[in-house]
Formats: structure tokens, C-alpha cells, sequence
């Protein structure tokens, strides 16, 4: 037990520790952050605003007496009432024949026979007019929320939870349940068959899952500058040699892939957390951790029904895998390092290359976008971007015992 707090003591230095807080820091404020900001703050068409009032008011789900509450069809009336107020009797909106919130979807009409003064008049003049004449008609949301905005958000609820037939909506629905990959098929299927009532934002899974990618890729290289040092500065002194001269001492290298597996998930636990704890603390994400996340999110469907809470738990465990699988590649390539020099040199691709990896198993997790699940595994198995991280660590693993119990029998370093 001595000698295992000794190596640990060798890997978990301030200088290194410093380094990796100071990398975690700036990789959040220059990548993480702004791109967490702007994803999850920006007003894309996915219910934003309307299903975050319902989820306040009704909980993680929709019951059929709750939309009946909800009672869209007052709603639908005070928006365009809201419309016909801004538009009826306006020339402007009459130049480009809407004369009434019926003809609101003009304004994203079809240009092909317009004339080019006609085409800069609109995009340049008229449009940025009628839409702030729209959003002065809105008036309760965000500066940047119209009245115009919030037809289009109310149609894509009503779709959500009724038979009204949106078309692009329904059309990735029935694709999803048609698709030439099996689980997707299978899970559509269920999914459609069953009541869609999740109250979850349509924006939170995939903002999350981004930053779970960001902190997976963050884990793996720190775990890399973490570890590597350890086998090398042995060999670079020439410790190594006396670990060879008794049984006990061939017995460290078991020892030191020990203590590079402990740090390993000790860095990886502290990054997770810290990434994850950030990022709940900024945003109001940590109100929807029991809310559970299966929907359809534009052209992708996230397949399972876990909740938030579990989903970010799911990552975790995919980014801890990869930090033990690094760890292991970082004890390996150690091994066989006379230096730092050539440690570092063996280290980047090693670090790009499960950095990747990483990036693409926990980004869009569980969806039918995700790039594991449809390039490894062709779409045809269940919960692919766990059992493909599992297998990372269980091939670092393997290939880092194989390398201990070569070193038991080796005649020299």
C-alpha cells in the first residue's frame, strides 16, 4: 500500500495539476462556453419558450386534461389577433399581399420570380420593417421573440401533442418509423404508439450532449498529461533497472498501471463534475433533470427514454471510460519511451485520436444521429456509444496487462 501512494504521488503533483486546471479554464471560456451560450440561448424553432411555461405549469409530462387546459386554440387566437392588429390596413404588408395573420407565411415565400431591385428592396428594407412591426406586436417574451414567432412555436406544439398535420414533422416522424436502421425503426414504432407527452425543451439533450463532448475530450487529454509522466521519468533516470533485480520490484509495473487507473478516474471524475456543475450552474438546464428526453428534435430522434439526470449520468460514464482507456494507452506508450521527449511525441496522436472518438460517441448520445451508433454499428444495436466506450477501456485494459506480465519475464528493460 506504501509504494502504490508513492507512484500516486508521482502522477498527482501541483505543477501537473496546476496545468490541467489552468487547460480545463481556458478550453471552458474560450470553446465551451461560448458555444454553450450561444446554442442554448438562441431561438431556434423547437418550442422553446412555450414548452418551458408548460413544463413550469404542468411538470416533466403532458396529461390529455393538461392540453386540454393548456387550451391552444385561445392561444392561437390572441397571437393572431396580436398579427391582424400589426398588419391589417398596413401598405407595407399589403405590397407583398398579406393582409391578415392567415397570410403570415408569406413572409418566407418563394423569391424565384422576383426581380433582383425587388429581391434587395424586401431583404434589405421591407422584411426588417414588417418584422419589427411583428415584434412589437408580440411584447412579453424576449426582445427578439415575435408575435410571428410565436404562431410558428404554437403550430410545432400543436403538432407535438395532436394529429395536426405539420408537415415536416410528420414527415421525420413517419422517415423515423421507416428507417432502414432496425433499433431506429423498432424504438419509432414504440415511441409513436405511445402518448408523446415529454415536456422537455427540444434544445436541452443536444446542448448537453455537446458539452459532455467538450469535457470527454478536455478528460482525455488531461489524462494523458497526467499519466504519461510517470514510467517515463523511471526509465529516463534509470530506475527502471532495479525493478528488475527482484520479484517484487518486477511486481511495481502492476502497481504503477494501478495507480495510472486510480488518477485517471480521479482526473476524470473532477472534470466531469466540475464541467457538468458549470454548466447546470449557468443555464437553468437543472430544472429539467427528471424531465425525460425522447422526442424529436428537428430531423433527429433521441431514442431512449432516460431523464436528464440519468442521460448526464450515461455520459459520464462514457467520458470515464475513455479516461481509462487513455490512461491505459498512456502507461503502454510510457513503456516504451526512453524520454519525455518521444512521450509526448507518441502522446498527440494517441490524444487526437481518442479525443475524436470521444467527440463522436458522446455528441448527440442515444439519437439516431449519433456517429457511433451509425458508422460502427450500422444502426443495429442498443445502446452502442456505451458498449463501444466499454470497449475502449476493456482493449486498454487488456493490451496494459499484456505489458505488465511481459515486464514480469523480461530478461532487460
Amino acid at each position: 500500500m506504501r509504494i502504490f501512494a508513492w507512484e500516486l504521488k508521482k502522477i498527482w503533483n501541483w505543477r501537473v495539476l496546476l496545468l490541467i486546471a489552468a487547460l480545463f479554464t481556458l478550453a471552458y471560456i474560450t470553446m465551451l462556453y461560448p458555444s454553450l451560450e450561444g446554442n442554448y440561448n438562441s431561438v431556434a424553432f423547437t418550442g422553446k419558450f412555450t414548452l418551458e411555461e408548460m413544463y413550469d405549469k404542468y411538470g416533466d409530462t403532458l396529461e390529455p386534461e393538461e392540453w386540454a387546459d393548456f387550451n391552444i386554440e385561445a392561444r392561437y387566437a390572441e397571437v393572431n389577433a396580436r398579427l391582424d392588429k400589426a398588419i391589417i390596413g398596413d401598405p407595407l404588408f399589403a405590397k407583398y399581399e398579406i393582409f391578415s395573420a392567415a397570410d403570415a407565411e408569406k413572409i418566407n415565400t418563394s423569391y424565384d420570380t422576383w426581380s433582383k431591385e425587388k429581391l434587395e428592396q424586401f431583404h434589405n428594407i421591407d422584411q426588417p420593417a414588417m418584422l419589427e412591426k411583428l415584434y412589437a406586436a408580440g411584447g412579453s417574451y424576449y426582445n427578439y421573440y415575435t408575435a410571428y414567432d410565436m404562431l410558428q412555436e404554437l403550430t410545432f406544439i400543436e403538432a407535438m401533442f395532436t394529429e395536426t398535420n405539420l408537415s415536416w414533422y410528420y414527415d421525420a416522424r413517419r422517415n423515423f418509423r421507416d428507417d432502414e436502421r432496425p433499433v431506429v425503426r423498432r424504438l419509432a414504432e414504440e415511441y409513436m404508439a405511445s402518448y408523446n407527452n415529454n415536456l422537455i425543451r427540444r434544445d436541452i439533450t443536444r446542448n448537453f450532449s455537446s458539452v459532455a463532448a467538450g469535457a470527454a475530450v478536455l478528460a482525455v487529454v488531461a489524462v494523458l498529461v497526467l499519466t504519461a509522466p510517470m514510467l517515463t521519468t523511471d526509465r529516463s533516470r534509470g530506475i527502471h533497472y532495479l525493478q528488475y533485480a527482484s520479484k517484487t520490484g518486477r511486481k511495481l509495473f502492476r502497481t504503477q498501471l494501478l495507480a495510472t487507473i486510480v488518477s485517471a478516474a480521479g482526473i476524470g471524475l473532477l472534470l466531469i463534475a466540475a464541467a457538468y456543475f458549470i454548466t447546470f450552474a449557468i443555464t437553468d438546464m437543472s430544472k429539467y433533470l427528471h424531465a425525460h428526453i425522447a422526442g424529436y428534435d428537428s430531423w433527429m430522434f433521441y431514442m431512449y427514454n432516460p431523464t436528464l439526470l440519468q442521460y448526464a449520468l450515461l455520459l459520464g460514464g462514457i467520458t470515464l471510460a475513455f479516461c481509462i482507456g487513455a490512461a491505459c494507452l498512456a502507461f503502454i506508450l510510457a513503456r516504451y519511451s526512453a524520454n519525455i521527449v518521444p512521450m509526448m511525441i507518441k502522446s498527440t496522436p494517441a490524444a487526437i485520436t481518442l479525443g475524436v472518438l470521444a467527440v463522436y460517441t458522446a455528441n448527440q448520445a442515444l439519437s439516431s444521429n449519433n456517429a457511433v451508433f451509425n458508422v460502427v454499428f450500422r444502426g443495429a444495436v442498443l445502446y452502442s456509444e456505451a458498449i463501444f466506450a466499454a470497449g475502449i477501456t476493456l482493449i486498454g485494459l487488456v493490451a496494459a496487462a499484456v505489458v505488465v506480465l511481459r515486464e514480469k519475464r523480461a530478461d532487460v528493460a
